[in-house]
């Protein structure tokens, strides 16, 4: 109910994989042309290459547009062979994160493997090895040129105007009500980690034609 009631609202919608609702979300998404990411996540460890590649095709045949794994590093080598699997996937749309805090190198250096999307976070995170937004920011622009694109720049200074602009006291006397307070909130939340999300996805497309093209050493 929930993903029809919202879906308007939306340029894409992530569902897990497992999730016994799966097939019922990937319905609505597709009646509503929106862009389907699948994920799958684990906690715990990163599987083994034939079951990456698995999980990768099971999305695809359930019908994603891009696919998303996330998996946690105990040791560099799963850093490594995680990155192994996303250039040799990275035709396919895929998003692969390395959770915890070996795999927090993964959020500046799998975008160069051709991951299409990395994440960050302004007050707390919201998963393990997160990166801030201001440090990843700062490391994006150093090690991704292509990043100080001044349109990408102007509308991440704009989300977070508008994010901040939420979160300021009201002024005494304010009318605004309190849902409604919030829902802009929320939306101006939605909007940062959307075009945040678009910018380095760009980021990402580019980089992998840029690797097609370029010849080998």
């Amino acid at each position: 109910k929930l993903f029809e009631d919202i879906i308007s609202l939306v340029d894409a919608v992530d569902i897990e994989l497992r999730s016994p609702i799966v097939s019922k979300v990937i319905d609505i998404a597709k009646r509503n042309k929106k862009i389907i990411i699948i994920s799958w996540h684990d906690f715990k460890s990163t599987p083994d290459n034939r079951t990456l590649t698995d999980i990768l095709n099971k999305a695809k045949e359930k019908g994603a547009h891009i696919v998303k794994i996330a998996a946690k590093a105990n040791k560099a080598e799963d850093v490594n062979r995680l990155m192994e699997f996303t250039q040799k996937n990275k035709s396919k749309n895929i998003i692969t994160i390395a959770l915890g805090n070996i795999g927090s190198i993964s959020r500046l250096s799998f975008p160069m493997a051709g991951s299409l999307i990395t994440y960050s976070y302004i007050n707390k995170p919201s998963g393990f090895g997160q990166i801030p937004l201001d440090t990843l920011q700062e490391q994006m622009r150093l090690f991704y040129p292509q990043y100080n694109n001044p349109k990408i720049n102007e509308s991440i200074k704009k989300s977070i105007a508008a994010y901040n602009n939420q979160l300021s006291p009201k002024q005494p006397g304010s009318k605004t009500n309190q849902p409604a307070s919030k829902n802009l909130s929320f939306l101006g939340i939605v909007l940062f980690i959307i075009i945040l999300l678009v910018a380095v996805g760009v980021l990402g497309v580019y980089l992998i034609k840029k690797n097609q093209n370029t010849p080998t050493m």
